[in-house]
């Protein structure tokens, strides 16, 4: 557990809360226990989890560029290239799509995940995996609804 235990320490109770609630169970098994174990080990309850994830975030880092959701600023910052342009949104964008695609270059942007709750803030490629279940959820319900 040594690195996973060198990464937790760097957390905040309340980071520590958001990463438990969201990001926790992406990990293995075992590796889940051993979080589990530390975060025991932090005196942190599921009723003191709930408590840190009902707080507004905005009282912890009002000025820092962090996460909207857990209010972290532990961001994983990917520089991917750009491979959905048919979801261009701006001229400037089209603009330089076109010129790229003359001379050959590839165009980059960042992808940006929070570390610790895994929110996706920036996603060019459309690949954020949340967004689809939410998606197939959202089919589901209206697929069940016809039949209520």
């Amino acid at each position: 557990m040594g690195k996973t235990k060198d990464f937790l320490d760097t957390f905040s109770d309340h980071e520590l809360a958001f990463f438990a609630k969201y990001k926790q169970h992406t990990y293995m098994r075992d590796t889940q226990e051993d979080i589990k174990n530390y975060i025991l080990e932090r005196n942190l309850t599921q009723k003191a989890i709930d408590q840190f994830i009902a707080q507004p975030t905005q009282l912890y880092y009002e000025n820092a560029e962090c996460c909207p959701r857990c209010g972290s600023d532990k961001l994983l910052i990917n520089n991917v290239q750009w491979t959905q342009t048919h979801q261009k949104h701006n001229y400037g964008s089209d603009f330089i799509f076109k010129d790229s695609l003359y001379n050959g270059d590839v165009i980059y942007k960042d992808e940006i995940i929070c570390n610790v709750c895994d929110f996706w803030l920036e996603d060019p490629n459309n690949q954020n995996p949340n967004k689809k279940r939410k998606k197939t959820w959202i089919i589901w319900d209206l697929f069940m609804s016809a039949f209520d």
